[in-house]
């Protein structure tokens, strides 16, 4: 139960880091963009 909580708050913090550096990138790159979320 306690690992599942850690690897909850890691995945939050790495959702984080991925807005914050898809934000920083901008729309210029959107080939990198499709490669952070494949929607």
């Amino acid at each position: 139960m306690k690992s599942k909580k850690v690897s909850r708050l890691n995945f939050f913090f790495i959702a984080l880091f991925d807005i914050k550096i898809i934000r920083y990138i901008g729309p210029k790159d959107e080939q990198l963009l499709q490669l952070f979320m494949p929607l």
